[in-house]
């Protein structure tokens, strides 16, 4: 569970802006997951302490699953930044 942290979930975050957002938000009062379809660019993230997950948002099964999984480990979704591109 995330406790006072707000858990914040970055679609598109294996590079650019979702990449540096995710990385900047994790410095500070925020519980990062980090999601993308190639999770090889999440690497990056872990190491900056964020979770990461797979997620391909033109995949309905994919997002049910990131967001299930979520839950399961954080008990919530406070912010979700809808970053990646389509």
């Amino acid at each position: 569970m995330s406790g006072s942290k707000r858990v914040v979930v970055i679609t598109g975050a294996g590079s650019g802006i979702g990449l540096t957002t995710a990385a900047e938000l994790a410095k500070g009062e925020f519980l990062v997951v980090g999601t993308a379809r190639k999770v090889q660019g999440l690497a990056k993230l872990r190491e900056a302490g964020c979770d990461t997950a797979a997620l391909d948002v033109t995949d309905e099964a994919s997002a049910t699953r990131a967001v299930t999984a979520n839950i399961a480990s954080h008990g919530r979704i406070d912010v979700l930044l809808n970053n990646a591109g389509y």
